[in-house]
């Protein structure tokens, strides 16, 4: 089994890890949009943040829609090394504009903040009980969020 510190945060429609945690990041928030206009497409925006060891901020952002025949797509692939806090903040608001997801419904707009946990562990066992990373794959070392199979 894998060191649980070297598990990827995986896109299974992919060959790489969307956000790959290395020794002392943890993971600082995640955010899922679901426009009510595109639920019969299925799409989903998500923005994932982690907190490096060295303190700073990265974040990848991506949408996962469903094709015409019927299989999950990742498009809108955004990475960005390095953002402050304020600018986070800033660009969740724009989705939420943008989107025109009501923050206040959790079926639209989910946010998972994890600062509170002071351990990549206790994080990583957080998002199984809430159902955010499937067992079977994290017992082998990479760690999937539902609905990208």
């Amino acid at each position: 089994m894998k060191d649980e510190r070297a598990s990827l945060l995986i896109d299974p429609m992919s060959d790489g890890a969307l956000l790959r945690l290395q020794e002392g990041d943890l993971l600082y928030r995640l955010f899922f949009f679901r426009p009510t206009g595109e639920r019969h497409l299925y799409v989903e925006h998500r923005v994932l943040v982690k907190q490096r060891a060295d303190g700073k901020l990265e974040m990848i952002s991506y949408t996962i829609s469903l094709s015409p025949e019927g299989r999950l797509e990742r498009s809108k692939v955004l990475r960005v090394p390095e953002i402050s806090p304020e600018a986070l903040e800033h660009l969740i608001d724009r989705i939420l504009e943008q989107t025109q997801v009501n923050p206040e419904d959790p079926g639209e707009f989910e946010e998972i903040d994890l600062t509170r946990f002071e351990t990549l562990e206790e994080q990583l066992h957080y998002l199984r009980e809430c159902g955010l990373i499937d067992n079977e794959e994290a017992q082998g070392g990479d760690d999937a969020f539902p609905g990208d199979a």
